[in-house]
């Protein structure tokens, strides 16, 4: 298949691939939207449809939560769902710009989440169309890899019931013994397509941190390690939990150019990654401030579970 097509040079993307990616971008936010429309219409006129849905159904609260306090005013945030003493510390710049859009246009939360959701699918697409043409140089390769990255899923809908009962059943934690492409809002770029806008652009970040990082090894440009550093700096401070990822992932890069490229100088690609881990270490190190000086957030952290699903 790949061999038929024209190669083009890296990143070269044709106007008739752009027209593509359009509109995959159009049908991804038109069946992403009909579930949540779908909850809306149904809706009996002596209920309230909360816009949420069964994965993550407790963090939509706090979602919408903060989008309030932006709208009351507020650039710090704090957990409205405690009443214990806090000082607003928690910044995050995701909230924040959302919060004001759904206050400049009236718009309640769960809208203009769903809203901001919509706006960020092509986003997304593109950066991981762009990716995707750092690989390949043949378009149909390209294509390819974009469909199945964007439509994939697993087979967890026809298993999960078996390994339900395995455990226990009715059991408050069964649901962790089922595939993760049922529960577990990341765990296919269709579902983070779906689920909300902050797993969507945090995924979007992480392509985009490593695609500027790459560029930055291989064409030895300090402008695309400082991008790549600054788009770090963005992810981890909106969504912190991607700070093992975004630093051992060019490591894992620097070994494998290291073991199958002959001659290669390892200095400079440690100069590049040193100018991302820099750039990223002030977001790290506010978070552990949170964690240190913040009652509530580090009493939360003590409380949260993370057992790897079985």
């Amino acid at each position: 298949l790949c061999s038929r097509a024209s190669p083009l040079p890296y990143f070269m993307i044709t106007s008739k691939e752009w027209k593509f990616v359009m509109a995959i971008s159009g049908l991804v936010m038109f069946l992403t939207s009909l579930p949540w429309l779908y909850g809306f219409l149904a809706t009996p006129y002596d209920h309230v449809f909360l816009w949420t849905q069964y994965t993550n159904i407790a963090d939509f609260p706090v979602y919408f939560s903060y989008l309030e306090q932006v709208g009351q005013g507020h650039i710090f945030l704090k957990d409205l769902f405690t009443s214990e003493e806090q000082t607003r510390l928690l910044f995050n710049p995701f909230f924040l710009v959302v919060g004001l859009l759904a206050k400049l246009f009236s718009l309640p939360p769960p809208i203009a989440w769903q809203v901001v959701r919509l706006l960020l699918i092509p986003l997304a697409l593109i950066i991981f169309y762009n990716f995707f043409a750092y690989f390949f140089k043949e378009i149909p390769a390209r294509k390819m890899a974009f469909l199945l990255l964007t439509f994939s899923s697993g087979l967890g809908v026809w298993f999960g019931k078996f390994f339900y009962n395995l455990g226990g059943g009715d059991n408050s934690l069964a649901w962790y013994w089922t595939p993760m492409d049922i529960w577990v809002p990341e765990a296919n770029t269709f579902l983070t397509l779906y689920h909300n806008p902050l797993h969507l652009l945090a995924l979007a970040l992480i392509v985009l941190t490593m695609l500027l990082w790459l560029k930055s090894a291989e064409q030895n440009s300090w402008r695309h390690s400082l991008l790549a550093g600054a788009t770090a700096f963005t992810l981890i401070l909106i969504h912190p939990y991607h700070i093992p990822t975004i630093l051992l992932m060019p490591l894992v890069w620097i070994l494998a150019w290291r073991f199958t490229k002959a001659n290669v100088k390892l200095w400079p690609l440690i100069k590049r990654y040193l100018v991302l881990a820099g750039l990223l270490t002030p977001a790290i190190v506010y978070h552990i401030y949170l964690l240190v000086f913040d009652f509530s957030r580090k009493e939360n952290w003590a409380q949260s579970f993370g057992f790897t699903p079985h």
